[in-house]
């Protein structure tokens, strides 16, 4: 069934997998590129159902290839009508909430993930975003020039912004989750389970912790959190071009990547 961008399983194209009926799907989450619905069957089984714009998402790609205890396992998976679909165990509501920490509880925390996230760097993985080098983010950062300044950004801010990109140094380049907060950490008996994996990333390892602020809604300084803001400025450009075509989008494009040059400048 198609509902916007996206293209859903319909009940018959479920049930046909689970082999069960089913009662009921609520949906807990959508926006234009993804929907999630958990799924309950007249014998009160239930799935989660993930469905994503195929170009924004590299989630199904990385759970097949990548097995570990702290990642979901998918119970099917397929595409349709550019859109890819999985089939996830429901581990029901509880997440971590972060947002009584302090900045430094939570750099700490995403070091706790990080040694889990580490095991699964074997060189192999997908990625979705590469800004493993200085060259890398330069080249991303010429892809987007036409799209900012659009959204209205002159052409010396785009100079500096590029000029940033070539220079800016912050370590080697590791496997990031790229979206770390509490309510994608799920607590086990075990440990933890990190969910939502749409867009990893290639990267300095400092660009998880100063993501994780970002998301958090934190002021940060420094290389690390200017080319935290260039990730997400850069996510929003590359979102208007290519999928996303609102100006609200486009909007926010410009004001993360006008953060950048704030922070470079003091």
């Amino acid at each position: 069934m198609k509902n916007g961008l996206l293209t859903i399983p319909d009940d018959g194209e479920v049930e046909r997998i689970l082999t069960r009926r089913i009662r009921e799907r609520a949906v807990l989450h959508e926006w234009p590129l993804s929907r999630v619905e958990r799924i309950t069957t007249a014998d009160d089984f239930s799935v989660i159902l993930k469905t994503q714009l195929t170009a924004a998402s590299t989630e199904r790609a990385f759970y097949r290839a990548v097995r570990d205890p702290a990642l979901l396992t998918p119970i099917a998976d397929g595409e349709c009508g550019g859109c890819d679909w999985m089939l996830l165990p429901d581990l029901g509501e509880a997440r971590e909430d972060w947002s009584g920490l302090s900045d430094e509880a939570i750099r700490e925390r995403v070091r706790d993930l990080r040694r889990i996230i580490g095991r699964l760097d074997d060189g192999r993985v997908p990625v979705f975003f590469d800004f493993s080098t200085p060259e890398k983010r330069a080249d991303a950062c010429r892809t987007i020039l036409p799209t900012i300044g659009e959204a209205g950004m002159g052409e010396e801010e785009q100079h500096a912004l590029l000029a940033w990109t070539e220079q800016a140094k912050c370590g080697d380049a590791v496997l990031l989750h790229g979206d770390l907060k509490g309510e994608n950490v799920v607590p086990t008996g075990d440990g933890v389970v990190l969910l939502d994996w749409q867009r990893p990333i290639l990267g300095p390892e400092i660009l998880e912790e100063e993501l994780a602020l970002l998301l958090s809604d934190r002021e940060s300084r420094g290389e690390g959190a200017a080319l935290a803001r260039f990730v997400m400025g850069y996510w929003y450009a590359w979102a208007y071009r290519t999928c996303l075509p609102y100006p609200f989008v486009l909007g926010m494009a410009k004001k993360h990547l006008r953060g950048v040059l704030i922070l470079i400048s003091t």
